[in-house]
């Protein structure tokens, strides 16, 4: 019994160290080990009896409470209101997401792939569960695009160097021409174009809509065990000894490699846990938190075939708000407040980046989340948000260290994995679109 003192003093005295400086992830592991090897020696003491396992259950109690509260401590300069915000943000947020996000990256999601139907069938159902009326977009003809396009590529490039005898085209659209097939069958066997739900304004009146958008399918490069960089490195030899192939020994070879890779160029080994799971799970945070917003129309999308050409925002555009589309079930569209906010590698990286619209962007970064947080502007991100148009004021959010285009080393590979994502900052870009929704919403 000498030890709970001894214990609950330490507690005492690292949470009064917390609240004069703010505890790092670091601190937290170190005070959970602390916690634990003294369970393990009151679990030890032959003289504690059943006495020990009621300590036990008292220090998990204080060691849950102490480390949650420790994720809500603000950093330093943060306000009072900014606190309290935060706080009621981590006190409501689901108690399965940590489980939830290991499951969904616990297997490749290449488009097509047992793992993606599944990830899309849990995506239905996880909308359902929040009250919205869930939608799968399937288009069997759409399944004509890529194979157009792959075809249709190499039958230029056939063309072009019949022309000038010149064979880099004809080696690259050969290189393409199986993924464009692969997704055109998968296509045409059903595989969703998108997941998505809607939750209309209450009200006859025109309201503003917000899509919420993420594209939740995964890829893996070809012979990539580490990083994107590693795979750019991986394409420029392979490019080389291809044209070396194609001059010393013979074209049309160097074509058949070229259209051979090509079929095995997209795997599935990638856990794809920034790239895509982070949007994904943003997504969900933030269509939980603005079910109850009776005065917007939110409208969460999740979007497949990102990784293959931006199929599936494509595919939901032309179906829906292009200007041949059919308008979302449910939905009244007021065509001057109408907003897409796309979620795309929010789950590393300590800078926040926004790209996209600019009217948008300045409404985004004024409210106090993106000014507390740090939100910056970037020139360009490819993503889904390119295929909304006008009216429609689309943006993309990404995280990264440094400039993202140089910082997203892991994805495409094994290596974009679940324990490198913080789930805090997904919370935190949910937390910045929440606000504003909530803002044009009154």
């Amino acid at each position: 019994m000498a030890l709970i003192p001894r214990l609950v003093n330490s507690i005492l005295q690292r949470q009064s160290a917390t609240l004069r400086e703010p505890r790092r992830e670091s601190e937290s592991s170190s005070l959970s080990e602390d916690l634990k090897s003294e369970s393990l020696s009151l679990r030890e003491d032959p003289k504690g009896g059943t006495r020990n396992s009621l300590i036990e259950v008292q220090l998990g109690i204080v060691l849950s409470s102490t480390i949650w509260d420790s994720a809500a401590l603000p950093d330093k300069g943060e306000g009072a209101r900014q606190v309290a915000e935060r706080t009621a943000i981590q006190d409501t947020d689901s108690p399965d997401l940590d489980r939830q996000f290991l499951e969904f990256c616990r297997s490749g999601r290449l488009a097509g792939a047992k793992g993606n139907l599944e990830a899309a069938r849990f995506l239905k159902e996880a909308l359902e569960r929040e009250g919205y009326t869930a939608h799968t977009l399937v288009d069997r003809g759409f399944a004509l695009l890529p194979a157009v396009l792959g075809v249709g590529f190499l039958a230029l490039a056939v063309a072009h160097f019949l022309t000038t005898r010149r064979f880099p085209f004809v080696i690259l659209s050969s290189l393409m021409l199986a993924p464009m097939l692969k997704s055109a069958k998968s296509m045409r066997d059903g595989t969703p174009l998108a997941v998505f739900g809607v939750r209309p304004a209450a009200g006859e009146s025109e309201a503003p809509t917000v899509i919420l958008g993420a594209h939740f399918d995964s890829v893996s490069l070809l012979l990539i065990q580490g990083s994107f960089l590693a795979a750019s490195l991986y394409a420029v030899v392979f490019m080389v000894g291809v044209f070396e192939v194609a001059c010393l020994v013979s074209p049309l070879l160097a074509v058949l490699i070229s259209a051979v890779t090509g079929f095995f160029l997209y795997g599935n080994a990638s856990p794809g846990a920034d790239d895509n799971a982070s949007g994904v799970f943003a997504v969900l945070e933030c269509a939980r938190r603005l079910k109850s917003a009776s005065n917007v129309n939110v409208v969460p999308v999740f979007f497949n075939y990102e990784e293959e050409g931006l199929f599936g925002s494509f595919a939901f555009t032309r179906r829906f708000v292009g200007k041949r589309g059919r308008g979302i079930p449910g939905v009244n569209i007021d065509p001057s407040k109408c907003f897409m906010i796309n979620f795309d590698c929010v789950g590393r990286g300590k800078k926040i980046y926004i790209s996209g619209d600019k009217g948008l962007a300045k409404m985004i970064l004024d409210t106090s989340a993106a000014r507390e947080l740090g939100v910056s502007l970037t020139s360009s991100y490819p993503s889904d948000h390119l295929f909304f148009g006008k009216p429609w004021k689309a943006l993309s959010f990404a995280r990264a260290d440094r400039c993202w285009m140089v910082n997203l080393s892991w994805i495409h590979s094994r290596a974009d994995v679940p324990e490198k994502v913080t789930l805090n900052y997904i919370r935190e870009v949910a937390f910045i679109v929440v606000e504003f929704v909530r803002s044009i919403g009154s």
